[in-house]
């Protein structure tokens, strides 16, 4: 596991940091009941690095993760397994991956997901200070977030 601290942007093979363009994904969220499980599990089929976060983000709670070449990056964030860590309509809650979108500006973004048809789910909150963020059901029912990254 590298020992670095995680930074909103992936590194080639040589170092460069890669942003995501506009409107791709740019992180996603695994939620697991075993992050160390789940972290031997990514790295060994996938060959994604890990990287230690903050003091605020436990490793046991949340740990980053970059795919190498790519400008994709995530976490795996640990959640009861008795609870469903995602939303959905009442009978329809299902745990999986949450992929966020890379994007200009949150609150008009999630102004055009309602006029589009879609349901904001979370309203734009700011993650420490260095994201901005939210979520949305689209009009097929999938939880989709959307992330602007401060620094």
């Amino acid at each position: 596991m590298a020992s670095s601290t995680a930074t909103p942007a992936a590194s080639n093979d040589e170092g460069t940091r890669i942003r995501p363009s506009l409107n791709s994904p740019a992180w996603m969220r695994i939620p697991c009941t075993s992050v160390s499980r789940a972290e031997e599990f990514y790295s060994q089929v996938f060959g994604w690095k890990f990287m230690k976060t903050n003091p605020a983000y436990p490793n046991d709670k949340l740990l980053v993760f970059s795919i190498p070449g790519s400008a994709l990056m995530g976490a795996l964030t640990r959640v009861d397994p008795d609870l469903t860590p995602e939303v959905g309509p009442d009978d329809k809650k299902v745990r999986g991956i949450v992929v966020y979108l890379m994007v200009e500006d949150v609150e008009t973004t999630l102004e055009k997901v309602a006029g589009a048809g879609g349901k904001v789910v979370q309203e734009k909150t700011t993650e420490g200070e260095h994201t901005e963020l939210g979520s949305f059901m689209d009009t097929e029912e999938n939880l989709v977030g959307v992330l602007r990254w401060l620094i």
